[in-house]
């Protein structure tokens, strides 16, 4: 369900779109087509956890903004 979600965010953004759990867990991703993840720090599964850095950074955004 989520991988659809975000194959739909990733065509309206023109944009790779991942979906993770607050605890790092990949739930879902849209890449755009030509584009290579970031393998080292996203496994690329789905139900595999990221890095847990990665993960404590994202977790400390507290606002996005559209550029």
């Amino acid at each position: 369900m989520f991988n659809d979600i975000c194959s739909v965010m990733r065509d309206i953004l023109s944009s790779s779109v991942i979906v993770i759990s607050r605890k790092g867990k990949l739930l879902g991703q849209g890449l755009l087509p030509g584009e290579e993840p970031i393998a080292e720090l996203i496994g690329g599964n789905v139900g595999e956890f990221i890095d847990k850095m990665l993960n404590e950074r994202l977790l400390s955004v507290l606002s996005t903004k559209e550029m």
